[in-house]
């Protein structure tokens, strides 16, 4: 009989569940279900729709039921370091999750003295199915809360920020047992699971999940937000410039987050495909990715550029007319076309890259040749292209299917599936071959 694993990738548009299974050396991925996964915009912030992402949950381990694939064992991951405030009854403080990226102001208006637990996305999801309140370490490096030494939160700089402590719930390393399924999430599924806490952090996941993955190697993760990291610690390369190394960091605006593969990771958080999607919603979401890229190919001389870290990029409303007006204000020309608005945020978003992987060299001192890309929920082939213009790299295209790959590796690992973290990666290697795009720089 056939031992299944189950892989929950959330995604800022969308989630999934796959199946995985060892059979001969390889892992069998199958997906089950897929569902629409959309932010909403509340009191002028955007949040999460956790009561419709938890049915659809739900929803997603039925059918593992109705296809008589009952998983062993679950594992959630997401996208980015977004989390739930509860109070004293695990009520949540409002409707939706925190997005990453709060502003001070949005900080400023949370009462605290309400606030009992602190749980990031996949580890509240967690606590819905077993009752356990516990948070996973990759996620919780996103947080910039971290002692990456001591693997725990750094208390010292949670008081500092005039946050209570005590509503940090405890930190679990991949591999770890969360919990059993609650009897009633049982009843309303139709089967026991254990719940296992994977890389909890998509990208982490996705790093473990790259068949090329290499000790030494620039990484990008494209979703709504992108990830612009390395995959080694910069300190641990040249400890005798350390300090200064660390003044770089705080001025670019670079921090450190974890893999199962690399404890520490150089990373920084820009704007990724968000305007993209808010642009095509605009549109009445009346072209796909592909055709709006098709529209743009003809005007990459538009000399037209947004900071997309401008915070009014951060709304879903207006976003085209918030690009115009930005425009104006910083005396470019404004978009005629559907294809220059493309080409403005397209050409954008790889100057972007560009720049961010310029600050990394500069950092370590260091030049790449290779920049591995994980796209995410996009079709994105034209931004790969455009990054390895503005970046001089070749881009590699890691698989969409690495996130889950890692996930479901993670739980294996844990249950006894693979002895180590190495056979985890040969078992890897020889279930895929590396999809690699090899887009040569202009």
């Amino acid at each position: 009989m056939e031992k299944y694993y189950l892989a929950i990738n959330l995604g800022v548009t969308y989630g999934r569940h796959i199946l995985g299974h060892y059979n001969e050396g390889k892992m069998e991925l199958e997906e089950v279900y897929r569902f629409e996964n959309r932010m909403l915009e509340q009191d002028g912030y955007i949040c999460w729709n956790l009561d419709n992402l938890y049915q659809e949950i739900l929803t997603g381990l039925r059918k593992c039921k109705e296809q008589g694939k009952i998983p062993i064992s679950m594992g959630i991951d997401s996208c980015g370091g977004d989390f739930v405030l509860l109070d004293q009854d695990n009520n949540i403080l409002r409707d939706g999750a925190f997005y990453e990226m709060l502003s001070k102001e949005a900080v400023e208006k949370i009462d605290f003295t309400r606030v009992e637990s602190f749980l990031m996305v996949p580890n509240y999801i967690g606590f819905l199915l077993t009752g356990e309140k516990k948070n996973e370490y990759t996620l919780a490096t996103a947080t910039n809360l971290l002692d990456t030494k001591k693997k725990d939160w750094d208390y010292a700089r949670i008081e500092s920020l005039g946050l209570p402590k005590k509503i940090f719930e405890p930190i679990g390393m991949p591999g770890e047992y969360v919990g059993q399924f609650l009897p009633s999430v049982e009843e309303s599924v139709g089967f026991a699971c254990k719940v296992v806490q994977t890389t909890c952090y998509a990208m982490a996941s996705a790093t473990m999940g790259d068949i090329d993955h290499e000790e030494d190697a620039l990484y990008i993760g494209t979703d709504n937000w992108s990830l612009v990291h390395k995959s080694k610690d910069v300190y641990s390369e040249r400890r005798s410039e350390a300090n200064q190394e660390k003044k770089q960091n705080l001025d670019l605006q670079f921090m450190n987050k974890s893999s199962l593969l690399n404890p520490k990771r150089h990373i920084k958080n820009l704007m990724g495909m968000w305007v993209m999607q808010n642009v095509k919603s605009e549109l009445a979401d009346q072209y796909s990715f592909e055709k709006l890229a098709n529209f743009a190919e003809d005007y990459f001389e538009y000399e037209g550029r947004i900071d997309l870290m401008d915070e009014r990029f951060l709304s879903q409303r207006n976003v085209i007319t918030q690009i115009q007006y930005y425009l104006k204000e910083h005396n470019s020309s404004v978009c005629q076309s559907i294809g220059e608005l493309v080409a403005c945020v397209y050409l954008s978003l790889a100057e972007n890259y560009g720049k961010s992987i310029q600050e990394i060299e500069e950092i370590t001192g260091k030049t790449y040749d290779v920049v591995h890309i994980l796209n995410g929920s996009y079709n994105t082939e034209l931004l790969n292209e455009l990054t390895a213009e503005y970046t001089g790299k070749k881009v590699c295209a890691i698989p969409e299917q690495a996130t889950a790959l890692g996930n479901l590796s993670v739980q294996m690992l844990a249950l006894g599936e693979f002895a180590s973290i190495e056979e985890a990666r040969k078992s890897i290697q020889e279930t895929y071959e590396l999809q690699n795009q090899a887009v040569k720089s202009n």
